[in-house]
Order: C-alpha cells, then structure tokens, then sequence
C-alpha cells in the first residue's frame, strides 16, 4: 500500500515559476518598455547637457565651432547643432537610431560616424543607479505579472 499526500498549493507555486521562468525567456515586452525608458534617460540628459544625476556635464565646444553654428543658424546647445544625434538617441525610429530589441536585450545607439567620439569625450549614455533601479523594475514587474496570473493545475 502506497500513500501520497498531495498539496495543491504546491502544484500552484511550481506551475508560476515555470510561469515566471517563460517569461523571463521571452521578455519582448518589458525589454522594449525598457527601450523606451531608455530613450526618455537619454532626453533628459541631452536637456541637461550631461548635467542630469550629478554629471558634471559637457565639456563647452570651441569659440571657432560656436561662431561655426552661429553663423550657419545651428543649435547652439552642445552636441545639438543638427539636432541628429539627439534624436538618433531619444526618438524611435529616427533616421540614425539604431534600436534592437530581443527578448533578453535592448541595444539602443546611433549609427552618426561622430555618436562614439562624442560619447567619448561628452557622455550622453551614463546611467544613474535609479536608473538602472526603474530598468530593474520594469523587468520585474514583468515577471510578477505572470506571478499574478492564475497557474494552470
């Protein structure tokens, strides 16, 4: 004789982390919310001209290229003189943007031949730690919808 004693809240936690485990595989959606949070980081931070979080903000261009956008009716705001580049990082689906999302990852950069020389030298890709505090939430709350969710017995 064999006895078996069966908890059903037990079938029901392990149905939800297999849940959860799913949908931290295919995670399309949290990551291109991500994505978009990412690009509203990168606006604030061009607004702020790399002052945003404590930054110590960009270095000032030359008096030569200033008098340069002045004349030629540019931004005068630094790294904005065409305003492609801040676009390229803060608008989907603009013309330099590159956008790549998969269900793991989001790679959001700019394919204009000066966006890493730039950044080199006047970072407009620094992330705060709250920041990288709201990507963590984005994708949690993405694996605690699942959570929610009535488990299948």
């Amino acid at each position: 004789m064999q006895f078996e004693i069966v908890i059903q809240g037990d079938k029901l936690v392990v149905e939800k982390f297999k849940k959860m485990g799913y949908a931290a595989s295919f995670a399309v959606n949290a990551m291109n919310k991500v994505g978009l949070f990412m690009m509203e980081v990168e606006d604030e931070i061009f607004d702020y001209q790399g002052f945003r979080g404590g930054g110590p903000g960009w270095l000032p261009y030359s008096e030569e290229w200033g008098k340069r956008k002045e004349h030629e009716g540019l931004d005068l705001r630094i790294l904005h003189a065409k305003l492609e580049l801040r676009e390229s990082m803060t608008k989907l689906g603009s013309p330099h943007q590159i956008f790549d999302v998969t269900p793991k990852s989001v790679n959001l950069g700019s394919t204009l031949v000066y966006a890493d020389i730039e950044n080199a030298i006047r970072p407009f890709t620094q992330f705060t730690p709250d920041d990288l505090r709201e990507i963590r939430n984005i994708i949690t709350e993405h694996l605690m919808k699942v959570w929610g969710e009535e488990a299948i017995l």
